[in-house]
């Protein structure tokens, strides 16, 4: 049923609808990432009442999210202390890729460092760092030795034997193996920068301590 044909939407509604004019609504708010106290206005608004109240909803909507994850990521912060490197991983746990992207700009507004979102950094032109870490299907990936090809050497090393023999002597040869190797494929090809996934089988037992072998 098209909403014109409800019987609580009388015609002379819908022509009130296309003329409206906001030309005459005052906006009034505080600056992006200015700290703000409980009861404090964030934004008012002044103008027509119907047309105030038609766009109430959705400034509302692009107000609290925001607000919801720089507060969030202030209160991170302030826990973590500010020595400590913090980055934005909300991608695929958000409420959509709009939302996502959203979230990663104010986790940073709230101090975070960096994001994950690749998005954000092309917009912001590297205003917000974007950083990365592996994949669990790219973990999933490794079975055996052969496939690590190549990446088996960072600078003449064979960093493969130099893992198993710190395996051996740290006995932590119960660790998964194809994680161990999915690391030394990643570590040869991040060797300034690697950063590990650990919790694809056992984080404890497993992925932390690959990651400390490697």
């Amino acid at each position: 049923m098209c909403i014109r044909d409800r019987p609580y939407a009388e015609p002379e509604f819908f022509v009130y609808l296309s003329k409206l004019d906001l030309s005459k609504v005052k906006i009034h708010a505080i600056n992006e990432s200015k700290m703000v106290f409980p009861r404090e206005p964030i934004m008012s608004f002044e103008g027509p009442l119907g047309i105030v109240q038609i766009i109430e909803s959705t400034i509302i909507n692009l107000n609290s999210y925001p607000s919801l994850i720089c507060t969030n990521a202030v209160r991170m912060r302030i826990a973590a202390g500010r020595n400590k490197d913090m980055i934005e991983f909300g991608l695929r746990r958000a409420q959509g890729p709009t939302g996502a992207t959203m979230g990663a700009k104010y986790a940073c507004l709230g101090t975070f460092q960096g994001t994950a979102n690749t998005l954000l950094g092309f917009r912001t032109q590297g205003e917000v760092q974007v950083y990365g870490t592996m994949a669990h299907s790219f973990i999933l990936s490794y079975t055996e030795n052969t496939d690590l090809g190549s990446l088996r050497k960072i600078k003449g090393i064979d960093v493969l034997e130099r893992a198993t023999h710190y395996r051996k002597e740290l006995n932590w040869t119960n660790t998964n193996y194809s994680e161990l190797l999915s690391y030394l494929g990643y570590a040869s090809c991040n060797p300034e920068n690697f950063l590990a996934l650990v919790d694809t089988y056992d984080t404890l037992n497993s992925g932390v301590k690959n990651f400390l072998i490697v």
